[in-house]
């Protein structure tokens, strides 16, 4: 039965824990750069969205 589709099979996405497509992995301290500022952006971000709600709310 042809469904018009071909056989071949789809390239698996590698794991996030495997290394780049050249073999070698990012350094540890790239790493951890990337999950600092991604923890900076997200604590900035619920502030001011508390400050805000603050504001609104004793705006009255």
């Amino acid at each position: 039965m042809s469904t018009g589709f071909s056989a071949e099979k789809p390239r698996r996405r590698p794991l996030i824990t495997e290394g780049e497509e050249d073999g070698r992995a990012r350094p540890l301290r790239e790493k951890l750069a990337w999950f600092v500022a991604l923890w900076l952006a997200g604590l900035v971000a619920t502030a001011a969205l508390a400050y805000g709600l603050r504001a609104l709310l004793f705006a009255g």
